[in-house]
């Protein structure tokens, strides 16, 4: 699934036709998504995924996000899943678990909108 959407025009999306059942990498899924303004990643199923790097690269109009539904417990790379969402000031991610992790790098950079970030609740 690696790349699915990247650089698309979407506005918007429904996540529900997609089978992600098997998918272990979806890294660039959403990259370069400028103009994807809402995203409801509630009917995906990660519990396989290992790979979710550049994941919201770029998301240019975004504003909120909520992640909270993404299952990251076999999660190994992360590196930078939020980086350049210019537009982005708040990210829900306090159920994140990142206990199998080796790579965050530059997780939010470029990330100058973000306004609170509670990290408190993240499993390592």
């Amino acid at each position: 699934m690696s790349k699915l959407l990247s650089g698309s025009g979407l506005s918007s999306i429904d996540l529900s036709i997609f089978n992600t059942l098997s998918a272990t990498y979806i890294s660039h899924l959403f990259a370069i998504c400028k103009s994807l303004k809402k995203v409801s990643l509630n009917s995906i199923d990660t519990m396989k995924v290992k790979d979710t790097s550049y994941f919201f690269y770029s998301f240019n109009s975004l504003t909120r996000l909520n992640i909270n539904r993404i299952n990251t417990f076999f999660v190994i790379n992360m590196p930078r899943m939020f980086s350049n969402c210019i537009s982005l000031q708040e990210i829900e991610f306090n159920k994140i678990k990142t206990t199998n992790v080796h790579d965050m790098s530059f997780i939010l950079e470029n990330c100058q909108k973000l306004k609170h970030l509670n990290f408190d609740t993240i499993k390592s």
